[in-house]
């Protein structure tokens, strides 16, 4: 785990450091902290990092928790919050640098690679779905349709 001054809180049955909430690392200094965290969602991330990522030895500073949340949403295919992915990451044994908000962790560039390509899958299967609430503008007579 990472070297931290802070007490710790337990979340969905991982201990993280209590300045952790929904939005990162100290989000609650800046507004009202945030302890939403939503533990089925918290789940569904592990699953997912035990699948695809691997832990190394060095921390990785080429991708830091924000991008890797990013991979994971389109992967799963729904928004997760920066607290959530961190807590799962905590949770699956991954140690983590702090930085600001955000954190690194280590985590195999290669396994990172192998998580995109499941995004990549996810986004282009993905049925087209047409835009219903769409108002089309048609600027020669200035009428929308």
């Amino acid at each position: 785990m990472g070297a931290t001054p802070f007490p710790r809180i337990t979340v969905a049955g991982v201990s993280v450091p209590s300045d952790l909430d929904v939005n990162g690392f100290k989000a609650g200094f800046n507004k009202q902290r945030d302890d939403s965290f939503r533990t089925d969602r918290i789940e569904s991330v592990r699953a997912l990092v035990r699948e695809y990522l691997v832990p190394i030895k060095t921390i990785q500073l080429n991708t830091n928790s924000f991008r890797l949340k990013t991979w994971i949403e389109d992967a799963l295919g729904y928004k997760l919050s920066q607290g959530e992915v961190i807590v799962a990451m905590i949770g699956e044994g991954f140690v983590y640098e702090r930085d600001g908000v955000n954190c690194y962790f280590n985590v195999s560039q290669k396994s990172i690679k192998q998580l995109r390509t499941c995004r990549r899958r996810f986004v282009f299967e993905q049925p087209k779905v047409p835009m219903v609430d769409t108002v089309y503008y048609r600027p020669g007579n200035h009428r929308y349709l």
